[in-house]
């Protein structure tokens, strides 16, 4: 989803550039990856991934070592920052600034490239980067307090964000929040029955639709037990969790254990351009998190008029409010149990979800990062 969301924001603002360079990290992974159900789509088409351009802008793909251990991922900011000096020495790339998306790896590299070069350097947090990284040991919570220490300004998903920058001693003066933003000509409404039809689910139950990578942070276990709550009360109702990652299997028996094979369905990893009728197939979003910075599914969720059920955590409880969803606390699958069944039943103003969520729209979100490109090249 982050690589949607960075090349959504090039987009938008590329006729604002002479040329734009894009260096993309990512794992190497054998063809065969394609193969591997846990993988998620984006990553499974990131073993074909090809260097390509469209109008001014050229994308650089960086290969590294997959982060399957924390050691390896230490290596990961060094690695990335000598293969894009490679590119940039190569292409003979001449830039006026650098804009990192996440303090690491990329915010890592970016420093290095910045001091190499005397050019400015903006970083965007937008969450496990400044909630979780640094505080899993001495190690990490040095290199990103070097990364925000070398960033001329950072860009921060929400006020949770905000609070942890501070804490590490950046200045008001060095930092902004812009929340992240959704594609408005994509996510928008589509009649419910029309997208149960393509998706080829259940025109007459009740639908809760969760979206996200099947990891422990994302909190789909606690999902899984609030369903078997919910359903034995409401047997009509059905969740599908759309996604892939490393816990599809334990999910699964999870799923067996307590005997909700017909009520609770894994879906997978599903390309973007779906993930739309997903949600307005929805008659509720999901959303059971233990950690996130600003995720962009809650407001691709809103922008279909989609009343959210979410963990209160990250910048969550700053845009959720009563009238859009409902806030409940993380691995309270109890809590969870209780608030899907009230999203459920409660009258919703749909209009208002969607006019609420344009407030975090591309329009309102670029002209604040083109402000800060501008103040720190002049």
């Amino acid at each position: 989803m982050a690589s949607n969301f960075v090349l959504e924001q090039i987009k938008r603002m590329k006729n604002r550039f002479d040329k734009i360079y894009v260096l993309a990290s990512i794992p190497y992974l054998p063809k065969v990856a394609k193969f591997i159900p846990f993988l998620s789509y984006a990553n499974r088409q990131d073993a074909f991934a090809k260097n390509y351009s469209f109008d001014n802008v050229e994308v650089f793909f960086i290969r590294h070592i997959p982060p399957i251990s924390d050691t390896l991922r230490l290596r990961i900011g060094w690695e990335i920052a000598k293969k894009a000096l490679k590119i940039i020495k190569k292409k003979k790339i001449e830039f006026d600034l650098i804009h990192a998306h996440f303090a690491y790896p990329s915010g890592f590299a970016g420093a290095i490239i910045k001091r190499l070069f005397r050019k400015p350097l903006i970083t965007s947090a937008y969450g496990y980067d400044l909630h979780d990284l640094p505080f899993r040991n001495y190690k990490w919570k040095k290199i990103i307090s070097w990364v925000l220490r070398n960033s001329d300004h950072i860009i921060v998903a929400g006020e949770a964000l905000l609070e942890i920058a501070k804490n590490f001693g950046v200045e008001n003066s060095r930092i902004s929040v812009i929340y992240n933003s959704y594609n408005e000509k994509i996510f928008k409404p589509i009649p419910k029955k029309h997208a149960r039809e393509i998706l080829g689910l259940p025109k007459d139950k009740k639908i809760i639709i969760a979206i996200g990578r099947l990891v422990p942070v994302k909190g789909h276990r606690y999902l899984i037990q609030a369903a078997k709550i919910l359903t034995e009360k409401n047997p009509d109702i059905k969740i599908y969790i759309v996604g892939g990652g490393k816990l599809i299997y334990a999910l699964s028996m999870l799923i067996s254990k307590l005997n909700l094979q017909n009520k609770v369905f894994l879906v997978g990893s599903r390309p973007h351009t779906e993930i739309p009728l997903w949600i307005n197939a929805a008659d509720l979003i999901a959303l059971p998190s233990l950690n996130e910075g600003c995720p962009v599914v809650i407001l691709e969720s809103m922008a279909c008029g989609k009343p959210v059920v979410c963990s209160a955590v990250g910048c969550l409880p700053y845009i959720i409010n009563d009238k859009v969803g409902i806030l409940v606390e993380s691995k309270n699958y109890i809590q969870l149990a209780n608030a899907l069944e009230e999203g459920l039943n409660r009258s919703w103003d749909y209009n208002y979800i969607r006019e609420y969520s344009r407030r975090f729209s591309w329009k309102h979100s670029i002209s604040r990062i083109l402000d800060i490109y501008r103040s720190i090249t002049h």
